[in-house]
């Protein structure tokens, strides 16, 4: 019977010692974890810029071709916006806005836009011009923490995005 008793007057629960060891162990590992997490986000944060700008050159492209009439990518500079422009310079789609800590990469030397005209042409073959305004070329981006990736259309209207990169030249 005294053992029942006993049992009776246990109360469950944590110790205020224990749930101290507990909160310090939460607040060094978010203290990690917090600036790797930043890390990451910036990373992908080019990364899904120079997606939807390689989106937005595929759409004129195929829009180029199905169509019939030629488009263009009008990249802004000073502005970190482009367009879709027709052959005239009639606005087609946007302006679409690169998003906020990403901009035009001019800091590596050479133009941030390598396109002649700073728009490349999609023909309605899906090719681009051979040479002079609007024909293949480049755009790079970057974000403030320097990661870099550049847009690549090559003169068969090929459009690629390079993978990210810290320094030096592209991959590819």
């Amino acid at each position: 019977m005294n053992r029942i008793a006993k049992r009776s007057q246990c109360h469950a629960g944590f110790s205020l010692t224990e749930l101290l060891v507990v909160l310090c162990g939460m607040a060094i590992i978010s203290g990690i974890g917090v600036p790797v997490v930043g890390t990451m986000l910036d990373h992908y944060g080019v990364v899904l810029a120079a997606q939807e700008i390689t989106s937005q050159m595929q759409f004129a492209r195929m829009k180029a071709v199905s169509s019939n009439e030629s488009l263009r990518v009008h990249f802004l500079a000073g502005t970190n916006s482009y367009q879709i422009e027709t052959s005239t310079g009639a606005l087609f789609s946007g302006p679409h806005t690169l998003p906020r800590g990403i901009s035009y990469n001019a800091g590596d030397g050479g133009n941030a836009i390598s396109f002649p005209g700073e728009y490349v042409t999609f023909l309605p073959t899906g090719n681009v011009p051979a040479t002079g305004s609007g024909s293949a070329g480049r755009v790079k981006i970057i974000n403030r923490s320097g990661i870099r990736v550049d847009v690549v259309v090559t003169p068969g209207g090929m459009v690629r995005p390079t993978t990210a990169y810290k320094t030096g030249s592209p991959p590819f």
